[in-house]
């Protein structure tokens, strides 16, 4: 009743005030009050999701992407070209954003992609790995070498059951057209300060002595994608050391062999990614969040130029225009 007499009062007030000639009805004025509050709910959501402080939101789960090859290289956007691929600085962008912001109670890792650069992976593996709340990561088509090492950061991982995923090794690639040269008659010449500074050019084949140090290179990087693999790993009921050994030929396997090896942990679709998700962040209520994943100023100033040399983790070709490249196959 108090509420009722208030309501009239402000009613009242409202018509007093109001200049000779204009007449407030009751219903008008109750649709100005809802016209303004839900003005008001809208900004404080676009305010609370800018800034991070979930405001009369409800706990979420956020998806981030990998569905395209792995890179630091940014595209150039153009109206002629499809929307560029996302760095991996932005999809690690986008796991740092679903951790500050509280109401994102868990991140779904969604994979697709044959893999990428062995620097690019690792750090979405660490991003991953590092994260204050749970992960799981999704393997939709193609979940393979850089890509998995991604997926391997994650608390648990959900694979399609024909998904291809595995691949877990290491390849180098140089491409030589010293006998095309020598029939077009170009002349290719190289000064360098060293004899081995123009290994990998495509004016000749590797030397024996230059080979054996891309290897000693190759097994390097080959030794910590294992090992991450094999930490990650480890406990689950499936996974043996003997197991583990028969995917280190750098096979590529379906999701179903991949369970069978404990390289997965279960066979399912998106939504169960969502359900195990929202299981290990205790919430049985949830949405799905949309990320931003926009760097700042200092990101773009930041984007250097890549080299020619580029060390990948895929199965895929190279990327156009690398002249030589190492990859995790």
């Amino acid at each position: 009743m108090q509420k009722l007499i208030l309501l009239g009062g402000f009613i009242r007030a409202m018509r007093q005030a109001a200049p000779q000639g204009y007449r407030f009805s009751l219903l008008g004025i109750i649709a100005f009050v809802l016209i303004l509050a839900a003005v008001g709910l809208v900004l404080l959501a676009i305010i609370g999701q800018a800034s991070g402080i979930a405001l009369l939101s409800k706990p979420c789960i956020a998806e981030v992407r990998i569905d395209d090859y792995i890179t630091e290289y940014k595209e150039e956007a153009s109206i002629f070209s499809a929307e560029p691929r996302p760095t991996s600085g932005q999809i690690i962008s986008q796991i740092e954003e679903a951790n500050r912001r509280p109401d994102v109670k868990a991140i779904v890792l969604y994979i697709d992609s044959p893999g990428g650069e062995v620097i690019a992976s690792r750090e979405i593996y660490e991003a991953a790995k590092k994260s204050d709340k749970p992960v799981v990561a999704y393997l939709r088509n193609v979940a393979a070498s850089g890509a998995y090492y991604a997926a391997v950061g994650s608390d648990y991982i959900v694979s399609e059951p024909e998904a291809i995923t595995g691949s877990i090794g290491v390849r180098a690639t140089f491409v030589s057209l010293e006998g095309l040269f020598d029939k077009l008659g170009i002349n290719y010449t190289v000064v360098a300060s060293g004899d081995k500074k123009g290994m990998g050019d495509i004016d000749r084949q590797l030397t024996p002595e230059e080979r054996e140090i891309v290897q000693a290179y190759v097994d390097e990087v080959f030794a910590d994608f294992r090992q991450a693999v094999y930490e990650s790993r480890k406990g689950n009921p499936r996974f043996t050391d003997e197991r583990f050994g028969q995917a280190l030929d750098a096979r590529i396997l379906s999701g179903r062999m991949a369970y069978s090896l404990g390289l997965v942990d279960e066979i399912g679709s998106r939504k169960a990614a969502f359900r195990k998700a929202a299981d290990l962040a205790g919430v049985e209520e949830y949405g799905e969040c949309t990320l931003s994943g926009q760097g700042g100023l200092l990101e773009a100033f930041m984007e250097s130029a890549r080299g020619t040399v580029n060390v990948n983790i895929n199965i895929a070709p190279q990327l156009p225009g690398r002249a030589a490249s190492v990859s995790y196959t």
